[in-house]
């Protein structure tokens, strides 16, 4: 199956902020029965990509003019179908230890 993704967060400040600072996890994972197919994110400020100790993309920009607002979107085209034997037994052992990021 196609899947078609569009995420939009909008951050919307009372008082314009001199500096932010976002980790944001959306990426879509390439395993399992699911291809990443393509994959941008629009996002303010300078930004890199890094890897949490779970092995999950990150996208972080960091903003140091004043801003009171912050769009991000993300969007990504990707196809699944059923996971293999060994993936999905893998990403079953990878979701009994997963931590939410605080």
């Amino acid at each position: 199956m196609l899947l078609d993704i569009r995420h939009e967060t909008l951050y919307r400040y009372a008082v314009p902020a001199s500096y932010s600072l976002q980790y944001m996890r959306l990426w879509p994972r390439a395993d399992g029965g699911q291809r990443v197919l393509n994959w941008r994110i629009d996002a303010p400020g300078r930004r890199w990509a890094q890897t949490d100790a779970y092995g999950n993309a990150v996208f972080v920009t960091s903003l140091t003019d004043k801003h009171d607002v912050i769009r991000v979107v993300a969007q990504a085209k990707s196809n699944v179908g059923r996971a293999r034997p060994a993936a999905a037994a893998r990403l079953g052992r990878a979701a009994a230890g997963f931590c939410p990021a605080h």
